[in-house]
């Protein structure tokens, strides 16, 4: 099996896209940063 690295700023990117998009829907809370262990993704309420 082949690792594959991500950079963090490649990641930051999609990820900021990803907010920006879940914001149209009125869903900008949707992906919590958690400092020092990653995102965590909340779903609709």
């Amino acid at each position: 099996m082949m690792k594959r690295f991500v950079s963090d700023n490649t990641l930051t990117v999609n990820v900021n896209r990803l907010r920006k998009k879940l914001a149209e829907i009125d869903m900008k809370d949707a992906i919590e940063t958690k400092i020092g262990k990653g995102y965590m993704a909340h779903g609709a309420s």
